[in-house]
């Protein structure tokens, strides 16, 4: 272990000691306090030279022993100045009153009290002599005190000053030289320090490494003076081991230098990132500051100018500056006081502070802590701030668009779900889905995030139609890597039918962020577009009747086909036609079945008869709406009991029923059961249905029409035909006697050119166009016909 040594040269110019033998003068030992000089210790001999207990001395001050202000104060500044004097006249006082005329030889050790030697002194005389054996007081000195001569031999030595080398006894210090134990490197420094307190410059302490008879290492400081001894100068050093205090000092340094290091990179760390960093006295003080704070926020000049002052300080600057403009520096005005609030709590917090800084708008993340002394006090706080004005922005933007997108959700008529297949989790849902699947339920649970995705597809699979084909269709998309768009309809078991897209959703980077699905309730649409196909093929089979009904004469014959046509377009199990008579019986009006048709799979009929022929009487709701022309639509079940008696017996789940009317009269109806599953007409459908009855009700009139105008054509003495794209549609049987044919005969196609003379057909041509074009109304002319036997004859034509 090193250690220093240090001569501490005292300037104690005392007189010079007298040799044994001589006359006694009393010698006495003191200490001071250097602060308030009091006394803290004294020697039973120089208490005995005042006259005082040593423990009541020792409660006194230097003032209470030396009453003399003047000289008092001049030895107090000299010691100070000096650290180090001798043979310093002083009248003391003794206890009992009497002057005591004495000498002072004093040192003064840092941090230590003021050490004072007492001698006597006769009055005629300035130096007092000392008799050797007064030498030992210096044995009760902790310090080590050695008298040399000029060449460095030792003339006198304390035990401290053994002990400090190594050696049992002072006495075996006599007559050697201590540089002996001066480490080499102070050698010259040593051997140097007598000349200088012997030529007077003396006085100062000095630090040196020495070694002692054992080879231990310890620093000294040593304090010098020049001095009588034994009637010639000689030096008095005073020395003092500070190995432990040099080792003190030394880690001392070492840690200082390792705080300044520290420090440094503390703050090169600090300037060199964005975030705002600093420290707070207890009164808003900073203590440090770091450049991005200094440059964001305070505008300062360096990171040095912030110490010491507030952020009011530099608010109130940057005003001052701009005061035309008040929204320059408006920062932390509306913010609360976060210091006082984190020194209150004594905890961190975290902060939003906003405002402008030099007409700009920042908005900090702050971070505050409170800043405690090694007791745990709190002296301070020390924060960091981060600028996230356009993370704000931003953040405020998608605040913004999630709330609009959550709006739209919630009000748009599609159901979302936005789900993550890799934890099973529900990231979003509108209300729509929950409703639409049943789930309205578990929705606080489903939004509490208590519920799985997998859990709501095991609830969702009870309201299909197919449950093992939409589990199937559930899969694919459940693996993160299928990235394939779904797009299909699920029919519920309550007959509705949801629309399905799914897709995967990814970021820019293309990662994984779940998988969106839409549903949407097309079943209002799937019905109307059910609905309005089966009024185009209704319509369909309408003009397939009426093109039967005019064509064919015999429209009875075509009713069965036309029947299947109409069933068939309408989807329905049966389609029958009742027609309205009296009742023989009671002579009320009454309907009975003349066709029906009945889709496969479904009876063609009961065997009661009752149920073909019915009395209105006992259905009086359909005599009453079917005779205002109002079709009777809907569910058997919801029937009353009387018309369910008539519909039931036949598997009738759902019907409609239109009225037939033939010149304004009702005639009839035209019925359509369906027998596999209730049915919703929709308004389209009983229109198209209305059409049917009514080219059945058309047909009907053209049939009675025909009976009242065709017995006249046929007895009638000319012939009568009806010529139609350029075809015989009708004659009568005298038309065909006229030509020699039989009326079988003219039926076939082209027969119309054999019966007209090839010279009058062009003429004839021409004037049935005029006719048909209505160049003239009417027609009389003569032309020349064939015979079926050759002959030409001579025909009038109207």
């Amino acid at each position: 272990m090193k250690v220093s040594l240090k001569t501490m040269k005292e300037e104690t110019r005392t007189p010079d000691l007298p040799e044994h033998g001589q006359e006694d003068v009393k010698t006495g030992f003191f200490t001071l306090s250097p602060r308030a000089f009091r006394i803290t210790r004294a020697t039973d001999a120089f208490s005995g030279m005042l006259g005082y207990p040593p423990e009541e001395l020792a409660s006194l001050t230097l003032a209470d022993i030396w009453p003399d202000e003047t000289e008092r104060e001049r030895f107090v500044r000299s010691i100070d100045g000096q650290k180090a004097i001798a043979d310093y006249p002083a009248d003391l006082v003794h206890r009992g009153g009497a002057c005591l005329p004495v000498t002072i030889a004093a040192a003064s050790f840092p941090d230590t009290d003021i050490t004072c030697i007492v001698s006597s002194r006769r009055p005629d005389t300035q130096e007092s002599r000392k008799p050797e054996e007064h030498l030992q007081v210096f044995d009760s000195l902790a310090d080590a005190v050695l008298i040399l001569d000029w060449d460095g031999t030792a003339l006198f030595a304390n035990s401290a000053a053994a002990t400090l080398v190594g050696v049992p006894s002072p006495v075996e210090l006599l007559g050697r030289n201590p540089l002996q134990f001066v480490h080499p490197d102070y050698a010259e420094a040593v051997a140097s320090d007598p000349k200088n307190v012997r030529s007077g410059r003396d006085g100062y302490l000095a630090h040196y490494l020495m070694r002692d008879l054992h080879g231990n290492e310890k620093w000294v400081e040593g304090l010098g003076t020049k001095v009588l001894f034994k009637g010639r100068e000689a030096d008095i050093v005073a020395l003092r081991d500070i190995t432990g205090r040099k080792s003190v000092e030394g880690e001392l340094a070492r840690t200082n230098q390792q705080f300044r290091d520290l420090y440094r990179l503390v703050r090169m760390m600090c300037d060199n990132v964005p975030d705002l960093i600093w420290a707070k006295d207890m009164e808003g003080r900073y203590l440090f500051a770091n450049k991005t704070l200094c440059e964001k926020l305070l505008n300062a000049a360096d990171t040095d100018e912030p110490e010491g002052k507030t952020d009011m300080f530099f608010a109130g600057r940057e005003r001052q500056a701009h005061p035309d403009n008040p929204a320059w520096h408006t920062f932390g005005e509306i913010c609360r006081d976060s210091d006082a609030v984190v020194i209150e709590s004594g905890e961190a917090a975290r902060f939003s502070e906003y405002g402008n800084v030099r007409g700009e708008f920042l908005f900090l993340d702050v971070v505050k802590a409170p800043f405690r002394d090694e007791n745990g006090q709190v002296i301070g706080t020390v924060g960091c701030g981060r600028d996230v004005t356009e993370e704000q922005r931003v953040e405020e933007r998608l605040r913004w668009n999630e709330a609009l997108l959550s709006r739209m959700a919630q009000a748009s008529p599609l159901a979302h779900l936005v789900v993550d297949n890799h934890t099973d989790d529900i990231h979003y849902f509108n209300s729509r889905f929950c409703d639409m699947w049943g789930l309205s339920h578990l929705e606080d649970e489903m939004r509490a995030g208590n519920i799985r995705n997998s859990d709501t597809l095991l609830l969702c699979t009870l309201l299909v139609r197919d449950p093992e084909a939409f589990a199937a269709s559930c899969m694919p998309p459940q693996d993160i890597e299928n990235r394939s768009i779904v797009e299909d309809e699920i029919e519920f078991l309550d007959g509705r039918c949801i629309r399905r897209f799914s897709t995967q959703i990814r970021d820019a980077d293309d990662r994984y962020l779940g998988r969106l699905h839409l549903f949407e309730d097309i079943t209002e649409r799937k019905n109307a577009s059910e609905a309005l196909r089966r009024h185009d093929a209704i319509m369909n089979a309408v003009n397939f009747a009426a093109d039967r009904f005019l064509k064919e004469p015999d429209w009875k014959a075509q009713m069965h086909e036309v029947l299947e046509r109409f069933g068939r377009a309408t989807d329905v199990s049966g389609v029958y036609i009742f027609e309205n008579g009296m009742d023989p019986a009671t002579g009320t009006l009454a309907c009975s079945r003349r066709w029906e048709w009945h889709t496969e799979g479904v009876a063609a009929g009961v065997d009661d008869p009752e149920l073909w022929f019915i009395p209105y009487e006992r259905i009086p709701r359909w005599h009453e709406e079917l005779a205002a022309g109002r079709p009777i639509v809907g569910p058997v079940r919801t029937f009353p009991d009387t018309e369910r008696g008539y519909l039931e017996p036949w598997g009738v789940q759902s019907v409609a029923v239109v009225p037939i009317f033939v010149h304004q009269r009702w005639w009839g109806f035209i019925g359509f059961d369906e027998n596999r599953r209730e049915r919703t007409w929709s308004p389209a459908e009983i229109d198209a249905l209305q059409a049917a009855a009514s080219i059945i009700g058309s047909a009907i009139l053209r049939t009675m029409n025909e009976e009242v105008y065709r017995n006249p054509v046929e007895r009638s003495p000319v012939g009568v035909y009806l010529l139609q794209d350029n075809h015989l549609r009708y004659f009568n049987t005298r038309f065909a006697e006229i030509f020699g044919y039989s009326r079988d005969e003219l039926l076939g196609p082209g027969t119309r050119s054999a019966l007209i003379a090839p010279e009058c057909l062009e003429d004839l041509q021409r004037r049935q166009q005029a006719l048909l074009s209505g160049d003239t109304e009417s027609e009389h002319h003569e032309f020349c016909g064939v015979h079926k036997d050759g002959r030409i004859i001579f025909l009038e034509n109207f």
